[in-house]
């Protein structure tokens, strides 16, 4: 997680406490973990952490 910002880092930490919180719950933790899908949100944050940083670039030069 070098070199990226602290506010992606938090959010993507985030999503895996609520995803590790949500599991520890029988039964409930299971559906839990249907509905939410860490892995899919935080990819969706990286990608578009990358996308801006690569428009950014592209934009000064």
């Amino acid at each position: 997680m070098v070199g990226l910002a602290l506010t992606v880092k938090l959010r993507i930490l985030t999503n895996i406490a609520i995803d590790f919180l949500g599991g520890l719950v029988p039964i409930v933790g299971d559906i839990f973990d249907a509905f939410f899908k860490a892995n899919i949100r935080n990819t969706r944050i990286l990608r578009e952490h990358l996308t801006n940083r690569q428009k950014n670039r592209t934009e000064s030069h």
